[in-house]
């Protein structure tokens, strides 16, 4: 579940989310249509704890996000798979041991992390780039790695930033599969985006007007405003 409750955020002066209202139950598949890449952005830092609202509550599945502590921050973002705009891989490490990373944080024996990383490889297409060191990746080669890292772990709650822009139609559809692959086994996903997307089955439909948002809910046919 991602609520947020009356929220405003200032960034620089600007007011990048204003009394913004917004409820996605467990489950759902929804996207943010946004006016500026300001909203986006500070809406996933705000559901992330790396910054706290000006004023108004935040909860993502059911914790206060900011009444924790810092101890406890890394706990939520374990539960929590983010695929930034230009995801921040260890260029160094082969694709495979970028995969790693979230399993070996969230506590994976070397033969369960071998196990799904290789499923992962498969389902993304991507054994041939396996040993590959991230930093000689293309930019369609490194959305997918960042989706593939973002859902190995298997999370609750899936945040994508621009997911299927400036890239080509085969990556996009390979980053497409794995949200979708993971909704279907339980995750929420929140993905955010200024162009418009080939037509997808998203439960709930935000759309972002001067830092407020407007919610449409595709499965009860009934919008909802905040």
């Amino acid at each position: 579940m991602i609520h947020l409750s009356k929220v405003t955020k200032l960034t620089g002066g600007n007011t990048v989310l204003r009394e913004a209202t917004m409820l996605l139950p467990k489950g759902a598949y929804a996207i943010l249509r946004q006016d500026s890449e300001l909203t986006g952005s500070a809406l996933f830092r705000l559901l992330m704890g790396y910054e706290q609202p000006s004023r108004g509550s935040i909860r993502i599945n059911d914790i206060n996000v900011a009444k924790l502590s810092p101890e406890r921050l890394p706990f939520l973002r374990r539960s929590i798979g983010w695929l930034e705009y230009q995801p921040t891989l260890a260029n160094n490490r082969t694709v495979a041991e970028n995969l790693a990373m979230p399993l070996q944080i969230a506590g994976f024996d070397h033969r369960a992390m071998r196990e799904r990383i290789s499923e992962k490889l498969a389902e993304a297409a991507l054994h041939d780039l396996a040993d590959k060191p991230a930093g000689q990746l293309d930019t369609t080669q490194r959305r997918v790695v960042g989706a593939a890292r973002a859902t190995i772990h298997k999370p609750q709650t899936i945040l994508a930033d621009c997911p299927g822009e400036e890239i080509d139609a085969t990556g996009r559809d390979l980053i497409f599969n794995l949200l979708e692959t993971a909704n279907a086994n339980g995750a929420t996903v929140l993905l955010v985006t200024s162009d418009a997307l080939p037509s997808r089955r998203f439960s709930h439909t935000l759309h972002s007007y001067k830092g407020a948002l407007r919610q449409e809910s595709h499965r009860s046919g009934v919008a909802s405003h905040g």
